[in-house]
């Protein structure tokens, strides 16, 4: 039997080796898997995955609506110029949030560079996605030399993110919109 879970940092309200076990079968039907096929399979209320969706429309379609809006965040650049090159720079960046079922937030990135608290938030939640993207990479053999990019990445990021701490004085670690 094959065993099931979720990749590390993530937590979902639904056991893994029951996601798991029926995502394989929805697979194993036509060979590949969409996530309308999950959704559809999902729809019978004794349905293994069913409870894992919200099926009040009203509630989804509000959810739907701030995907959008994230999407929309995550989009959006700056088009600045320097020397002779044009560069496109984000204009907020992602903070997640400090207490867990609370809403995450983007700040204009001026204010993230001026707040080492929310600086070096920023950079552990990169620190998280490369993390991420190791573990990806793992599962690709002929991309394992990549694997070694991330970790000197990640190397300084972590040198970065302790320099934070060490130089600030800690009455100024505090961001007041946190």
């Amino acid at each position: 039997m094959t065993t099931y879970r979720f990749v590390e940092g993530w937590s979902l309200p639904i056991d893994p080796q029951v996601a798991g076990e029926t995502l394989a079968t929805l697979a194993k039907g036509k060979g590949h898997l969409q996530p309308q096929m999950v959704v559809d399979a999902s729809r019978p209320k004794r349905a293994p995955l069913h409870n894992y969706f919200e099926w009040d429309n009203k509630k989804a379609g509000e959810l739907h609506r701030l995907d959008q809006a994230s999407k929309l965040i995550r989009s959006v650049r700056v088009v600045a110029q320097e020397a002779s090159e044009t560069v496109l720079r984000r204009p907020f960046i992602h903070i997640p949030a400090q207490i867990k079922g609370t809403p995450s937030s983007y700040y204009p990135t001026a204010t993230v560079m001026s707040s080492v608290d929310l600086r070096g938030r920023a950079i552990a939640d990169a620190l998280s996605y490369l993390h991420q993207a190791k573990s990806r990479l793992k599962e690709y053999r002929e991309l394992e030399k990549e694997h070694s990019v991330i970790e000197r990445v990640e190397q300084q990021l972590r040198e970065k993110r302790e320099k934070l701490v060490v130089i600030t004085p800690p009455s100024r670690t505090a961001h007041p919109h946190v």
